[in-house]
């Protein structure tokens, strides 16, 4: 997402998140990230050789547990230097960015978008 959110907007935008592949399936069930899975995101994220891209580019966002991650990232002459992030308490006036997440199930064929 692109603006931040509270909890309960966060939480209701990912229930009602839809995509759909260009092959044409239907992907409904996104849900907010655990804190353990948001921690995971961030470490990974950018790393060389990684699966998992540059995703969570804001400084907080909510997990499941309505607590919320910081990214831990500071600004440098050269650029942004990115440090293992961290969970954080968070209130029910805040507002934060959101990363909508699935959970790919182990009979779910993995199907690539053909152009």
């Amino acid at each position: 997402t692109v603006q931040t959110q509270k909890f309960s907007s966060a939480k209701e935008h990912c229930n009602q998140y839809v995509e759909k592949s260009l092959a044409g399936v239907v992907y409904d069930d996104w849900r907010l990230p655990t804190e353990a899975e948001l921690l995971i995101i961030d470490h990974f994220q950018g790393v060389e050789g990684s699966v998992i891209d540059r995703v969570l580019a804001g400084d907080k966002y909510w997990a499941a547990s309505k607590k919320v991650l910081s990214t831990n990232e500071e600004s440098t002459w050269n650029g942004v230097e990115y440090h293992d992030g961290t969970i954080v308490d968070a209130s029910d006036n805040e507002s934060h960015y959101i990363r909508c997440i699935r959970t790919v199930k182990p009979d779910e064929p993995i199907v690539e978008d053909k152009e």
